[in-house]
């Protein structure tokens, strides 16, 4: 693509501050059309500017477009909270995000504000805006805050079961995160899963597909008993526990050396399966995520495959376009230069496991790349 051709089809924003009139959008409409799901990203996490920015898009997807849900990439479980607040429940901003967000998000002053724009917004709303995280539970650190929600539902639909779940609590607390908010907390929860017995992984796996199992066949006894909404938020936090304890289980036969680092995606599958779970219940959805995840194409990162060659595998956007279409729109996001918050992987035999968040200062892109292709035309000041 030449700078020529890139320059046609630009849209300059007169602000990326979020509450600022939305004219400038208006063009947007045309290219969002009838996509039941648009996707907005961030090439790192924790930048003002990308923050700012998705908040003005959101604005004009709810405000203008009719969009009915914000889904966030953080954990399921935890997001309850802060759905809870936005429709108006007790509560301060700054502790609702910091315990209803995890991978550090809700310490952010943006996601804060982005937060209560929407309580206001919903304030005056007759169906609220609803709020959702599609991520796995505690930053991938933790079962534990999914099967609190499980066990909070059987107090009310089945009394005598929640007893008899002593052991997978034991099993569930031998490896956590010290900050379930935290990535690199949430590696060491990874470290201490791997140091646990086979026998005990395999035990808590199983005790996981009983207690799948029960739900399934106990489904419409537990609707009766406490009510179908609440049937359906528990089973997803059993089922993303489910999910969560196979990413446990892939990460350490990867790390027994029995196949390779992400070869499969497990993270990114539970995403997308928990995007159609909100779709089910919302007409059209905003996700905010990396870049990485919002992509419509497979994951090529070199630094999680063998030798020089990339790993392949599915993205949630990945997923989300081969089942939903043209009703799919990702809305990726770059920049020209400066400093960002990037991965460390670690080196030699901590590669993959201590992971960490750095800042990092970036020089300009070259015109190879779509990055240095727009900071080309439109130059460094936008």
């Amino acid at each position: 693509m030449t700078t020529a051709a890139l320059a046609s089809t630009f849209i300059d924003l007169a602000t990326l501050e979020p509450g600022e009139d939305l004219a400038d959008l208006a063009p947007l409409e045309a290219v969002i059309g009838a996509a039941r799901v648009v996707a907005i990203g961030e090439s790192t996490h924790y930048c003002h500017e990308f923050y700012q920015l998705r908040h003005r898009l959101t604005r004009f997807l709810v405000e203008r477009l009719g969009f009915t849900a914000v889904a966030f990439e953080s954990g399921f479980p935890e997001a309850w909270l802060v759905d809870d607040w936005i429709g108006g429940g007790p509560g301060d901003v700054a502790d609702v995000a910091e315990r209803g967000f995890t991978y550090l998000f809700g310490r952010c002053a943006e996601m804060r504000e982005l937060l209560a724009w929407l309580r206001a917004l919903n304030g005056g709303r007759q169906d609220p805006v609803r709020c959702y995280g599609i991520d796995l539970p505690a930053s991938c650190g933790s079962l534990r805050p999914a099967l609190r929600g499980v066990e909070s539902f059987l107090a009310s639909a089945d009394p005598p079961l929640v007893p008899r779940l002593g052991r997978l609590r034991e099993l569930a607390s031998s490896f956590v995160a010290a900050d379930p908010a935290s990535d690199s907390e949430a590696r060491a929860a990874l470290r201490a899963y791997c140091a646990l017995r086979k026998s005990d992984r395999d035990e808590l796996t199983g005790l996981l597909a009983d207690l799948s199992a029960r739900f399934q066949a106990a489904r419409l006894d537990y609707i009766q008993s406490a009510g179908q909404p609440g049937y359906d938020v528990a089973r997803q936090q059993l089922r993303v526990a489910v999910q969560l304890d196979a990413w446990f289980r892939d990460y350490a036969a990867a790390a027994a050396g029995e196949h390779a680092f992400f070869d499969v995606n497990i993270r990114d599958a539970a995403m997308a399966e928990t995007t159609e779970w909100i779709l089910e219940r919302s007409e059209r959805l905003v996700i905010l995520a990396h870049n990485l995840h919002i992509q419509r194409t497979p994951y090529g990162l070199t630094w999680l495959g063998t030798g020089d060659e990339p790993a392949s595998a599915s993205s949630l956007g990945h997923h989300l376009s081969a089942r939903l279409g043209a009703e799919y729109l990702a809305i990726g996001t770059t920049f020209a230069a400066g400093e960002v918050i990037g991965i460390d992987e670690g080196d030699g035999d901590t590669k993959g496991w201590d992971v960490k968040d750095v800042v990092r200062p970036l020089g300009p892109a070259g015109t190879d790349v779509i990055d240095g292709l727009l900071a080309a035309v439109h130059g460094d000041t936008h």
